[in-house]
């Protein structure tokens, strides 16, 4: 097959309200597509409109950035095959945690799984897909319109700095239990360099940024090499254009780095590296023993916001909660702990309400447990939408009635506690219902409605 033009798609914020980010892992696709010598054209749902003729395009790609977003994808899908006959390409984390089986139930028989090996088959250039370790954005921002590019400078987007974790969180779906693998300095630094000439360009000063490592401190060694460019581009031109960083990093990855590599202090500040996220997720031995946290002591905590204030960051508190092993002291516990820790802090509260299975966790993989649930969403996509963590529990994601209340009811306390006060950046979003009767639509409808109107998740 000969391919000469491609259209990528972001779709639109999964409960139709809209959320301005750059897509970076979309834009680091074009980039490899556009190296590979084929024009490729980006349109961000969240910004964009769909195009009028899709005859012009010989492959479309789109991107799925988790299970809430399905339900839109599908639409997406079919939209485009009213008009066209092209292949479609889906690509993401979520899609690529999918068995393949699941997957071509969910999307359909012809809908293509997206892959460094097939991506260079179908486009015919099986000698040019280039890694995306070694791939920078830059030539993808070249096809942004000035309009979109200010828009996303203007806000929080991530930045691809590694991916992979040695541990084994049993609720997370990302890829762990691997080494972390970073990207070239080359491509590193080409970005940094690219997105500081754009905000350059278009007068603005300051860029912020979610680095994409799922434990920030894991190879310190490594992070401090990424932080020093960084920091090397800031010192060529001070206050130019400054990058603000913000990332996410276990407990104890974190003190051990900053204990053991003393050097990284001055590092994490001359880089403006001024928020992290930790990932507590519960505040007692019982429940992180459950979900294979490594930290044994709340202590562990404390040490760690207490090396963040003496290094001047931002402390955020990430509290998934509700799982299926708690119980209402281990969630009053992180009720108190939260509240009290963030004021005292000044720091951020960020709570979730686990999802006991998502794409590419352990129980998604090995379903014995909630197999009849996880075929319920197969054949039902839109209750996709219940597995967001921001979302409240429900008989499909906490069939005990005792445990879904008090997780509900502890998740829902946290935000209402902190929201007033400036610490809290969630929102929740009410789950949707298999429609079986007038009565299920007529919900599904209303919570629509309701989950629209939520701010959106940063």
């Amino acid at each position: 097959m000969t391919v000469t033009k491609s259209l990528l798609l972001n779709p639109a914020h999964s409960y139709g309200k809209q959320q301005i980010y750059m897509p970076t892992s979309l834009y680091i696709a074009a980039s490899q597509i556009i190296n590979a010598g084929i024009e490729t054209e980006i349109r961000d749902l969240n910004i964009d409109d769909l195009p009028e003729d899709y005859e012009v395009y010989d492959v479309i790609g789109i991107t799925i950035f988790g299970s809430p977003y399905v339900p839109g994808a599908i639409k997406i899908i079919d939209q485009i095959r009213r008009k066209s006959e092209a292949p479609i390409i889906l690509g993401g984390q979520l899609v690529n945690k999918l068995p393949e089986n699941q997957f071509k139930r969910i999307f359909g028989e012809k809908i293509i799984k997206a892959n460094n090996n097939f991506l260079a088959e179908i486009l015919g250039v099986s000698s040019k897909i280039s890694d995306p370790y070694d791939t920078s954005i830059a030539p993808a921002l070249e096809t942004i319109s000035k309009n979109n590019l200010e828009r996303y400078l203007q806000n929080e987007f991530g930045f691809f700095l590694s991916q992979g974790c040695k541990h084994g969180c049993n609720f997370c779906p990302a890829d762990k239990q691997q080494k972390e693998k970073y990207r070239s300095e080359k491509a590193i630094l080409e970005d940094i360099v690219a997105l500081k000439t754009a905000a350059k360009k278009l007068g603005i000063k300051d860029i912020s940024l979610y680095l994409s490592s799922l434990d920030l401190f894991q190879s310190p060694q490594l992070l401090e090499q990424a932080l020093s460019l960084f920091v090397d581009e800031n010192n060529k031109t001070t206050n130019e254009v400054v990058f603000h960083l913000r990332g996410l990093s276990r407990i104890d990855s974190f003190v051990k780095a900053v204990i053991d590599y003393p050097q990284l202090r001055e590092t994490i500040r001359a880089a403006n590296l001024e928020c992290i996220a930790f990932g507590l997720d519960g505040t007692t031995e019982k429940i992180w023993k459950a979900q294979h946290k490594s930290q044994k002591n709340i202590s562990e905590a404390d040490q760690a916001l207490d090396l963040c204030k003496n290094l001047g960051i931002k402390p955020e508190i990430l509290m998934v909660m509700g799982f299926s092993e708690d119980d209402f002291y281990t969630l009053l516990h992180n009720y108190i702990y939260t509240v009290v820790r963030t004021i005292q802090y000044k720091g951020i509260s960020r709570p979730y309400l686990a999802k006991p299975f998502v794409p590419g966790n352990k129980k998604w993989r090995n379903p014995e447990e909630f197999k009849q649930q996880i075929e319920e969403i197969i054949n039902n996509p839109t209750l996709f939408q219940n597995l967001d963590f921001a979302a409240f529990g429900s008989k499909l994601t906490h069939p005990k009635a005792y445990n879904r209340l008090i997780s509900n009811f502890f998740y829902l306390a946290l935000i209402t506690t902190l929201e007033p006060f400036g610490y809290n950046t969630t929102y929740p979003i009410l789950p949707y219902k298999k429609e079986r009767n007038i009565f299920d639509r007529i919900y599904n409808h209303f919570t629509a409605i309701i989950n629209h109107l939520m701010p959106a998740d940063r």
